[in-house]
């Protein structure tokens, strides 16, 4: 009985960190970069409404397989100021989209599923 409980903990343990979502680190985003992966940067302020739809949408999508393929990246908008000048963002709810060190797309906003999907999809044209 332990062993089925233990087992049962520790694939409930997988299950909760099956988020999409990589911890953001510049040496994180160069090594998927020179990987050629398509790379979702996400700029996310835990105090901006936007963000927080922006969040909740991506765990469902990626719930769904949505994306499946994709290395998502939380990127703080209030602390990594240097890389976000480097990216040229000055908005919370910036997303933009990488294939390899190509930019691919760049969007600010949009928080809704049908309009996040082809974002998302840019990258595999």
């Amino acid at each position: 009985m332990k062993k089925l409980l233990f087992l049962f903990v520790f694939l409930l343990g997988f299950a909760l960190v099956g988020n999409a979502e990589t911890p953001f680190s510049q040496a994180a985003f160069d090594k998927s970069q020179k990987a050629n992966e398509k790379i979702l940067l996400a700029f996310h302020a835990p105090w901006c409404p936007t963000c927080v739809l922006q969040n909740k949408n991506f765990s469902e999508m990626e719930k769904q397989g949505a994306l499946k393929g994709v290395t998502y990246y939380v990127v703080d908008y209030d602390k990594e100021q240097q890389f976000k000048q480097l990216m040229k963002v000055h908005t919370q709810g910036t997303l933009i989209l990488f294939k390899g060190n190509k930019e691919v797309s760049r969007v600010m906003g949009i928080t809704e599923i049908k309009m996040l999907k082809p974002f998302i999809d840019t990258a595999s044209n």
